[in-house]
């Protein structure tokens, strides 16, 4: 079996946390996160303060944020993270170093 190489690529923040709000249709503000550490059932743990979220595990304010989430370099980002800019292409937001083995 072939030694595996660890492998650098930046990849967009926002594939690790995103937060946002959404209001309500009654005006009630609800948070919507996304991340690993976010216990949520939905996809890649997804959760929303909503009662809809609650009780049926998905709801349309996830469903609206998760086509929001920037998602730049979720495949293997190519290139050397060293040659790459801070800044997500897609999105302007701040990236992140992602190391994989191949």
């Amino acid at each position: 079996m072939p030694d595996l190489t660890i492998h650098a690529a930046r990849w967009c923040a926002g594939n690790e946390f995103h937060h946002a709000t959404a209001e309500g249709s009654n005006g009630e503000t609800y948070s919507i996160e996304y991340g690993k550490h976010v216990p949520g059932p939905y996809g890649a743990n997804w959760t929303c303060t909503c009662n809809g979220f609650k009780y049926r595990k998905t709801c349309k304010h996830v469903d609206a944020e998760a086509l929001k989430k920037c998602d730049y370099g979720w495949e293997a980002a190519a290139g050397s993270p060293t040659e790459m800019g801070k800044t997500c292409p897609e999105c302007g937001g701040p990236t992140a170093i992602m190391e994989f083995a191949a």
